[in-house]
């Protein structure tokens, strides 16, 4: 069974590869992005450059 099978895989929107990583967050982190629904990934990325400075 293909879990991906359906998904249309996409660039990210900003033209700027990601890389595969294994990182451990806790998981009330986790939970407070996931609840913000689809995407959530992307707007934890997003507040990771921000903490940064980028």
């Amino acid at each position: 069974m293909d879990h991906q099978a359906g998904k249309k895989r996409t660039r990210s929107p900003n033209g700027r590869p990601r890389k595969l990583l294994s990182l451990r967050i806790d998981q009330e982190v986790i939970d407070h992005f996931k609840a913000t629904g689809e995407g959530w990934q992307a707007r934890m990325n997003d507040a990771l450059r921000k903490a940064a400075g980028l």
